[in-house]
């Protein structure tokens, strides 16, 4: 039986309740208001946006603000530069290849979160 976090994650309807979800979110929004007060060039950046993004590459930057759901949703290749703002809601994965640039205040939603 799989769990609601591994719903979450294939597509299927889920329990946002859950306390393995919202945990996960929990961890997201704490070190997401940590980035909120940092520039790239701080020294507790390259730490923190490690600990949200798990393997996101030396060579990547985020600038921030940055807000995300989970954070361990999102696999992002070397050299990609992702302007202030973004916002990218990772209840499914996101995937985002080597030496993408992103503008300023981008939207990445996955299905998990439907707009209209």
């Amino acid at each position: 039986m799989k769990t609601e976090f591994e719903k979450m994650r294939s597509g299927e309807l889920y329990d946002f309740a859950d306390s393995e979800v919202l945990a996960s979110v929990a961890r997201a929004n704490s070190l997401c208001a940590r980035l909120s007060v940092m520039t790239a060039a701080d020294s507790d950046y390259r730490p923190t946006i490690e600990q949200l993004i798990p393997g996101i590459p030396a060579s990547t930057t985020i600038a921030p603000p940055f807000r995300c759901d989970h954070g361990h949703g999102i696999v992002i290749g070397e050299d990609t530069f992702i302007n202030y703002g973004a916002i990218f809601l990772d209840g499914g994965m996101i995937r985002i290849g080597r030496n993408v640039k992103i503008g300023p205040s981008c939207r990445i939603y996955t299905p998990q979160h439907p707009i209209d």
